[in-house]
Formats: C-alpha cells, structure tokens, sequence
C-alpha cells in the first residue's frame, strides 16, 4: 500500500505542477481566482484516485482497492460544528442574521509569499486552503459559491500592502488569510482594519502589543510559544550549557530572553547568545569557533529570517556534532535542505500527521490531492478556512462583526491540532492548542519523528496577553 501510494504522489504532483504552469501561463500574474462547486470536487477525487491507481503494478491491485476507500468525501472534513454563540439570533436581528441566497461568490482572498525563498511555505497554506474549500461544504457557504482570489506577497511588506489594497479594495474580499512574515502579515492587519474586514494570520509569528488587533485573528503559533514547549524539554533531556543563535530583531531579543529565562529556571545557563542581522552573515566560523571555546552541551538556533541551513552544514563541516534545537523549522524546509542537514535536530511542531489515526486519514487524503504529505502549515490554513466557514454559517453573514462574535471563544474538535481541541482565546484571539516535541529524520516523506505532547497549558499562559496589555473582550 504505501509503495502504491508513494508511486501515485509522485504522478499527481508532476500533474499538479503541469497544471500550475499551464494556469500561470494564460492567467493575470496579479490574480488568481479558483471557484468550487459540488461536481468540481467530484471530478477531482476521481482524478486522484485514477492517478494513485496509475501508480500502482498489477500486484498491487489489493492495495489500490484500499486507497481508493480513502478517497476524500464531504463527510471527511474534520469536525468544526461548535460556534462562539449558542444563542439564536432574535427577530430583530432576522434581516441580517439570515443566510443570503445570490449567485455572486463569496471571496476568500488569500494573500502570500507564492514567489521568492519564501513560495514554498506559501504554496504549501494554499494547498491546504484549496482542500478546505473542496471539503468544507463541498466549495459551498451561505447557499453561494465560495472563490479563492489570491495575490502573491512575496514576503515583502511593501508589496504585500499593495496587494492586500487591491485585494480588499478592488476585489472586495469577504475575508483575508496571510502572510508569511510578521511585517508582512502586520500589512495584512493595517489593511483589514481599513476595510472593516477579518484577517485569518495561520502562519507568522508575531509577539507583543502587535496581536492586539480586534481583526486579526491568531491561527498558528508564535515562537514565544514554541520556545516554551521546547526549552524545558532542551533543558532536562538534552544539555544544561547552551549556545543560542537568534534573529536580530525586536521579536528575536523576546525569544533569546525567553529561551534563556526558562533554561535558567530548569537548571540550565546560556553561555552566550548571538543575533545575527538578516543576511548579515554568511561564514559562521567564528560563532562556531566560540561554541566549542564555551564547551557547551548543545546550541539553539531561532534564525527565521537568516536561513539556518548554511550554519547546520558548516558545522557538519568543522565537524561540530553537538546536538541541535531549532524551533523555525518546517518540513518543506527540511526537504528543501535534503537528507543529513537537519537529521536528528530537535524542534517543536503544531502538528503532524501521526498525532492521530485521524490525522493521518487526512493526511493521506492531503497527500493523494497534492503530491506529497502535509506540512501543519497546510493543516493550520485548512482550519483556519474551517472555523471561519463554520463562524459564518452561525452567523448567516459574512459581515465584519457578526462573524468575530462567532469566532471569538470558538472551541473545537479536530485531528488538525495537538491534542485534538482547538480553542480562540477571547483577549487576543489566539488559537489555543497543544504542540508537538519532535526529532528530524532523513525520511523526506515524513521528516518528523514525534517525541513528546505538551499541553497547551504549558505553553500558551494567560499572561501572554497580560504582559502584553491586551484584551480584546473590552474593545
């Protein structure tokens, strides 16, 4: 089953990246509308499943009839059915509150890095949007189609400003989704706020009086987060001297001092710690040379605007072996480095696909769709379409303040988690999940090897939005 399923990936992918030039190719390169209706995504299972039977020999015949069972149905789609309201609306609120029947589209605009170092975290949340849409109400809210617009970012603020403007002002999106990048998701933020419209954030991490934005909503963890799910695990399992590498950057100083406090705390000191400009450096010799000076038992790398492949080969190079943590990465970055890089590096994760039999269902439907196992990138962009398809259908609008309330304190069920429950907190709409402490192996598929669950608890404490003054109950 697996080698029939590993054949059939490989086919679909070359098919999907066939298909992506041919669209580009005769599209507006500013652009791109993709529309869902119930018989489109029929069409594209059967695809699917004609595609992994075409990777399968004869022998496999067995094994292709098991895959074909998995085939993605409507019913498939995660559980997202709890709203933020319980209350039905009264008459009074009857005239808007009712589902809208028109044959104009909803538009869901999407806006990343889809060019650029960056494209592969992009693509991979557009992918998981793109399964979203296909499964979540099969392409339907609201008794109306529901149409991805998308812009690509690339990563930059200034160009991601110019298309969330023409996104929300030209377009006229019903709601927004980015950015890889907290100044260009900051963007993002500046323009929803303008235009009265919800910003669903499900990738970058940003910490501070920044989250404090009643349209912004926080669908993925901040490194602060992941840190804290990381750093009592470095401290008693792997070393208790270390050497940190961090971004050079106001969020980068919150995370060193983060991570150095919760080392201190377990028992544990932080040598020294380097941040390091963007693209500043290049030889990192001397700081290597400086880990082995300090005899430290391990060393953290938090470089998100700093590619931490460069550091991770030299120091195989100099023959420097102490283990690693490294809370940025993601498996496409992972695969993109290929085996041996990153291998037996530790990291904490939002999701992956063997945190449950669930999971690894959706998983393997993600997989036979797209070529290629989900990253929780793809998984945090799915739910985050989820539970705003499920705040608007409580709602009966897709307005600004209706759906907020909805969103606000939203609580559910889903594999897309660690842990299995996803809540919104109220005071800085924050997504509230358990994390997932996990170990780099050289299988490209499925490049993380789960160690230990921690608890959401542990990492998201209420004084996250305390200390930072926040509390969006009172706006």
């Amino acid at each position: 089953m697996k080698f029939c399923l590993m054949e059939g990936m490989k086919r679909m992918k070359s098919s999907s990246t066939e298909g992506k030039k041919r669209m580009n190719a005769g599209s507006n390169p500013r652009v791109n509308r993709m529309r869902y209706s119930r018989g489109s995504r029929l069409l594209a299972v059967m695809g699917v499943l004609l595609l992994v039977a075409a990777g399968c020999s004869s022998d496999d015949s067995e094994d292709s009839s098991e895959a074909s069972t998995s085939a993605p149905q409507a019913s498939d789609a995660p559980d997202t059915t709890t709203g933020g309201s319980d209350e039905a609306p009264d008459d009074t609120d009857a005239a808007t509150s009712a589902p809208v029947t028109s044959d104009e589209p909803i538009l869901y605009g999407f806006l990343d890095a889809l060019s650029g170092p960056a494209a592969v975290f992009g693509e991979a949340r557009l992918n998981g949007l793109t399964m979203a849409v296909e499964e979540v109400g099969d392409g339907m809210l609201l008794g109306r189609q529901v149409e991805i617009v998308s812009e690509d970012g690339a990563a930059d603020p200034s160009t991601t400003s110019a298309a969330a403007q023409r996104l929300l002002g030209e377009e006229k999106v019903d709601v927004i989704s980015g950015s890889t990048g907290s100044s260009a998701a900051l963007a993002i933020a500046e323009a929803a706020t303008e235009y009265d419209v919800i910003h669903l954030n499900a990738i970058s991490t940003i910490e501070g009086s920044t989250v404090c934005n009643p349209h912004m909503f926080h669908l993925f963890q901040d490194n602060v987060a992941t840190i804290r799910s990381i750093a009592p695990y470095a401290a008693r399992e792997i070393g208790s001297n270390w050497y940190q590498l961090q971004d050079q950057t106001e969020p980068g100083e919150i995370w060193a001092e983060s991570f150095d406090r919760i080392i201190t705390d377990e028992g544990g000191a932080v040598s020294q710690t380097t941040l390091i400009s963007a693209g500043s450096v290049t030889d990192y010799s001397e700081q290597i040379s400086q880990m082995r000076a300090d005899d430290v038992d391990a060393v953290g790398i938090f470089l998100v605007r700093s590619s931490p492949v460069t550091i991770r080969k030299q120091m195989d190079a100099l023959a420097f072996d102490k283990p690693v943590i490294d809370v940025s990465l993601v498996p496409e970055q992972v695969r993109g480095a290929g085996p041996g890089v990153f291998t037996d590096d530790t990291t904490a994760i939002w999701w992956s696909p063997d945190v449950s039999e669930e999971a690894r269902e959706w998983a393997e439907r993600f997989a036979a769709r797209f070529g290629e196992l989900p990253s929780p990138l793809a998984a945090a962009e799915y739910l985050a379409y989820q539970l705003w398809h499920t705040a608007v259908e409580n709602a009966g609008t897709t307005d600004y303040e209706a759906v907020r309330q909805e969103l606000v304190g939203v609580s559910v069920d889903t594999p897309l988690v660690v842990g299995g429950t996803a809540t919104i907190r109220a005071e800085d709409q924050q997504l509230i999940a358990g994390m997932m402490i996990t170990r780099v192996t050289d299988d490209m598929d499925q490049p993380f090897e789960n160690i230990e669950e921690v608890a959401s608890e542990d990492i998201f404490p209420d004084s996250t939005w305390q200390d930072a003054g926040c509390d969006l109950t009172t706006q």
